[in-house]
């Protein structure tokens, strides 16, 4: 059936239009086409994204019967969905030591040209500056990895401040990176980290 779908400018994209081009699902009878928490796909649509394209927003495959019992995330989510959350939860130890996988920190920024050496040189210039900058970000940002880049500065762990701020940039969308860039850079700039903020904002 064809039909006519009113877009409205939604606050998810930099234009907040939908890209021309791109698949997208709506639901019936919900108001501006918003999906409701649960979809069943009875038949599964037979779509998947190119590998170097994937979903922007990837729906989680689950097993309902096993979510109505009760089970646990780990339990009741199925298929893809699955296989990602096993994934992520390997790379847990890199992207809390590093902020990315450790193939990804070996070739980026300041690693680039010494390998992972170079992280051992990660380190304030003026520890008074840095923690300025730092206490200017957290106050901007509001963000919990931010405030785990705070709690890494007092403990003098200089590497988890790179990792913790390499966390939230990658969370955050265009609009807040454009915001928050002037935030970021200095406190880059004080841990000798140049090349990281280049490759980073």
């Amino acid at each position: 059936m064809v039909r006519t779908v009113i877009q409205h400018k939604r606050r998810c994209s930099k234009s907040g239009r939908r890209t021309e081009g791109a698949a997208y699902l709506v639901s019936e009878p919900s108001e501006d086409g918003i999906l409701p928490i649960i979809v069943v796909l009875d038949d599964p649509i037979p779509f998947r994204p190119p590998s170097d394209k994937p979903l922007g927003r990837q729906p989680i495959e689950i097993n309902l019967d096993a979510l109505l019992e009760g089970a646990e995330y780990e339990e009741f989510i199925a298929g893809a969905s699955a296989e990602r959350y096993k994934s992520e939860r390997l790379k847990e130890p890199e992207l809390l030591a590093f902020g990315m996988p450790l193939r990804d920190r070996a070739c980026f920024g300041i690693c680039r040209s010494d390998g992972l050496e170079a992280l051992k040189n990660v380190a304030p210039k003026d520890i008074r500056g840095t923690g300025r900058h730092l206490r200017n970000l957290t106050r901007g940002s509001g963000d919990q990895e931010v405030a785990r880049a705070w709690a890494a500065f007092s403990d003098r762990n200089w590497l988890g401040v790179l990792a913790a701020l390499h966390r939230a940039w990658r969370k955050y969308s265009p609009d807040k990176r454009e915001r928050m860039a002037p935030y970021f850079w200095p406190v880059f700039m004080s841990l000798d980290a140049t090349e990281d903020a280049i490759d980073l904002l």
